[in-house]
């Protein structure tokens, strides 16, 4: 049996992982609602934040970037849960 070869993971996010290739640049693969993803950058930031804006283009997933940790994002989910729909955080 031939083995395969391991490759490094360099990045990922839930849906997308971000590989070194042999002839100096980085392939993005994954898989994004069911259609499978593979590009390939230049340098390492290009495909990061590729992944992030493919990520953050995924309609039914609801990813946001945020500075929130994840109790303060529980916190502020509820409180918009809370208010009436014609309400703001700062109104109230």
């Amino acid at each position: 049996m031939k083995n395969r070869h391991k490759r490094n993971q360099l990045y990922a996010t839930n849906h997308l992982f971000i590989y070194p290739t042999k002839s100096d640049s980085f392939s993005l693969e994954g898989v994004i609602n069911g259609k499978r993803i593979r590009l390939r950058h230049k340098s390492l930031q290009e495909a990061i934040y590729k992944c992030h804006d493919l990520e953050e283009g995924i309609n039914d997933l609801g990813i946001a970037r945020t500075k929130l940790d994840k109790a303060q994002l529980r916190a502020a989910e509820l409180a918009f849960d809370i208010l009436p729909e014609d309400a703001s955080l700062s109104e109230a």
